[in-house]
C-alpha cells in the first residue's frame, strides 16, 4: 500500500472520523524513521472529524501522543478511493 493511502478500519475509535460502515478513518504509515531517527514501524495514524490526527494522553500521563494502530491490531484495512469522505482541516464546524 502507498504512503499517506486513506484506508478504512472496523475497530470503533472514539473520537475517529467515521464514514459508512461505521469505520475509523486513518492514513496508512510505513515503516520509517521519526525526526529523532528513530525507527517507526508500519502503522495507521487515525483522524479526527476535522482531519487532524486524533490524540491522547499517554499511559504514563506525561505526554500527548498520536492515535496510531500497528496493522496487526486493525480489524479489516480498506483503501479508500472515495475521497469525498476524507475531512479536511477546518472545514468541519462544531454544532
Amino acid at each position: 500500500m502507498r504512503n499517506g493511502k486513506w484506508v478504512t478500519v472496523a475497530n470503533s475509535i472514539p473520537g475517529a472520523h467515521v464514514i459508512g460502515g461505521n469505520r475509523s478513518l486513518g492514513i496508512y504509515q510505513r515503516a520509517g524513521k521519526d525526526a529523532q531517527g528513530n525507527t517507526t514501524p508500519e502503522h495507521v495514524a487515525i483522524v479526527r472529524t476535522d482531519g487532524t490526527n486524533l490524540t491522547r494522553l499517554s499511559d504514563d500521563g506525561n505526554r500527548v501522543e498520536n492515535v496510531d494502530l500497528s496493522l496487526a491490531q486493525c480489524q479489516d484495512l480498506q483503501p479508500l478511493d472515495d475521497l469525498s469522505h476524507v475531512p479536511r482541516p477546518g472545514s468541519h464546524r462544531p454544532a
